[in-house]
């Protein structure tokens, strides 16, 4: 007989396809794995189970350790919209051998009933490739980025949402955009290019780019209604195109440090 403790979260969400459970075997020290429940519209449940935990105490802090960092990597890799995790309570449990689980105490019961759940069951999410996303080697770059891109997913406003991507791109660009630009024409080489023209000398942009300036600036012939149609447009390719910036520069410094 082994002793366990769920320790529980409430978790925001925005409107997400719903799905009926994702669980996670993750196995970074004590943390053995990681359950989501999709509990009801706006929100969702999280269960950590840490092995062998001295105390609820110690429980919690070993889950809040890991926690952030995993929503922002979920968040990352399925576009979820994943809000504040508030925790819930805990549970010390005994599991038998033959998987059967008593609870022997509990803190905070502030989930009432988490057991007995109803779930629409409407997708099932394959953890696969997440469980290996979480396993890479740990670089701070990765953290910072999967927690902006779940900052900026978060946002109901398009333009808010496109505005914060293309502020990514630019963090890893060192704040040129031709850079950004010439980052965005290698990796969709069939994008939309503009002519522009800066003081004396003639540049190019891509269609992100001169998107990103219109809603910056001030633009003849073009209502910001017409802008905002287009934003829409290209708001998922441009999440694509900041996701593989951000593996991208990622990699390079996982290479330079090895």
């Amino acid at each position: 007989m082994k002793k366990q403790a769920h320790v529980w979260y409430q978790v925001e969400k925005g409107e997400n396809p719903r799905f009926s459970q994702m669980h996670i075997p993750i196995q970074i020290n004590s943390l053995e794995d990681i359950i989501l429940l999709d509990d009801q519209p706006g929100f969702m449940l999280l269960k950590a189970i840490i092995n062998h935990p001295e105390s609820s105490e110690a429980a919690c802090a070993i889950a809040n350790k890991y926690i952030p960092s995993i929503l922002n990597k979920i968040a990352y890799f399925y576009d979820l919209r994943i809000g504040k995790s508030q925790l819930c309570s805990v549970d010390i449990v005994s599991v038998r051998s033959d998987g059967q689980e008593k609870i022997l105490n509990t803190r905070n019961p502030t989930v009432e009933d988490h057991e007995s759940i109803r779930i629409v069951n409407v997708l099932t999410v394959s953890p696969d490739k997440l469980t290996a996303l979480l396993k890479m080697p740990f670089h701070r770059l990765g953290d910072t980025y999967y927690k902006q891109y779940r900052i900026a997913i978060q946002s109901k406003d398009v333009i808010a949402e496109y505005m914060f991507l293309y502020s990514i791109l630019l963090q890893i660009f060192g704040d040129k955009q031709k850079k950004v630009d010439k980052f965005i024409q290698s990796a969709q080489p069939d994008v939309k290019t503009f002519k522009k023209l800066i003081r004396i000398r003639e540049e190019i942009e891509t269609i992100y780019t001169k998107l990103r300036n219109e809603i910056a600036h001030v633009r003849r012939g073009k209502t910001f209604e017409q802008t905002i149609e287009e934003v829409n447009q290209h708001l998922l390719s441009l999440r694509e195109l900041t996701k593989k910036a951000i593996e991208g520069k990622i990699g390079k410094c996982l290479k330079n440090q090895g």
